[in-house]
């Protein structure tokens, strides 16, 4: 079978690519016919009423709220932790200093 790519031919009959190219080589006439065309996506409907207007759905206010007010509260308690300080000790005894 000749490589229609580089022309080599001392491919096996039936082989789907070229030995020396890689190649795509010439399909078999049984499968050379084109697949059939796909056409349009059907449109969607609403499942009560029939109607083609359906909103996407998106990401609800409350999740929304729920990020903020906890990132918020992740960098107050962040913030805090920095304020807080331990004691100064003696490196010896490790008696508590004023």
């Amino acid at each position: 079978m000749k490589c229609p790519v580089c022309g080599s031919e001392g491919n096996p009959e039936g082989s789907a690519f070229c030995g020396g190219c890689g190649g795509r080589l010439g399909l078999p006439q049984a499968s050379a016919a084109a697949p059939p065309r796909r056409t349009a996506a059907a449109a969607r409907l609403c499942i009560s009423c029939g109607s083609e207007r359906i909103s996407l759905g998106g990401i609800p206010t409350w999740a929304v709220v729920a990020a903020v007010v906890g990132f918020c509260l992740v960098g107050v308690f962040s913030l805090l932790f920095l304020l807080v300080r331990e004691p100064d000790r003696c490196l010896d005894c490790g008696a508590a200093q004023r």
